[in-house]
């Protein structure tokens, strides 16, 4: 797969070509020949039910409120 992009700037055209490679197709871990996700307890990546990766919000303590509470 390859994406071309013209882009004119000033009268000067740039030629912008980028080249990617599709990984290899399936679910993640080792069956859908995927990186394989960790089984630690503390991953809080997961396969989604779609089958695509799906990483967890759930984070407790919630940093964000740390955050705030540090600027004011």
């Amino acid at each position: 797969m390859a994406i071309t992009t013209h882009i004119t700037n000033n009268g000067r055209l740039t030629v912008v070509t980028v080249v990617g490679v599709r990984g290899p197709q399936g679910g993640p871990g080792g069956g859908g020949n995927a990186p394989a996700i960790s089984a630690d307890p503390d991953n809080r990546i997961r396969e989604g039910s779609d089958g695509g990766l799906h990483v967890l919000d759930n984070l407790i303590p919630d940093p964000l409120a740390y955050y705030i509470l540090a600027k004011g």
